[in-house]
């Protein structure tokens, strides 16, 4: 288990614990952190990216 923590636009801290099987969205561009709870199992996170624009392409 574990913890992923953001800060929303208006500033505000998202908090969130997680345990196995779980899923979570942080919102594009936003920075995250993660601390794994528990010293006697390994955390892993697996994450899906999704670019927000097309390489070569200028909006």
């Amino acid at each position: 288990s574990g913890y992923i923590a953001y800060v929303q636009e208006n500033n505000n801290l998202v908090q969130r614990r997680l345990e196995e099987g779980d899923v979570f969205v942080v919102p594009s561009g936003r920075i995250f952190y993660l601390i794994n709870s528990n010293d006697q199992q390994t955390f892993r996170l697996v994450n899906l990216l999704y670019t927000v624009s097309t390489p070569g392409r200028y909006e």
